[in-house]
């Protein structure tokens, strides 16, 4: 089985599961799960220094995460793909002109 076979299967799996399991405990799953990546992606961020990218998700580990607890349909996303070009070495780096400009505004 391929790999993307394995993750439709268990989307699959999740999404059948999640019709048959009555609300109050679809609810309480749901914010735990929002409320454990938001977690990962503070700790995330922090190792792999994500304000040193250029980006507008470049801000630090504190507000993407809180952004990512009040926001996570668009910013859990935005994050595994900006994450994503940084483990594949596609997100450049701010340079150093550009810090120097940050730091006197």
């Amino acid at each position: 089985m391929k790999t993307w076979q394995a993750y439709l299967l268990a989307a699959l799996f999740i999404a059948v599961l999640w019709f048959f399991t009555p609300e109050e405990i679809t609810s309480t799953i749901a914010n735990l799960v929002v409320i454990l990546s938001a977690v990962w992606v503070y700790n995330n961020a922090k190792k792999i220094e994500i304000e040193k990218y250029k980006s507008n998700l470049s801000m630090s580990p504190l507000a993407i995460a809180a952004w990512t607890l009040f926001l996570w349909p668009i910013f859990f996303p935005a994050y595994l793909g900006f994450n994503w070009r940084i483990k594949h070495g596609k997100q450049p780096l701010k340079t150093a002109q550009n810090k120097v400009s940050q730091a006197n505004n």
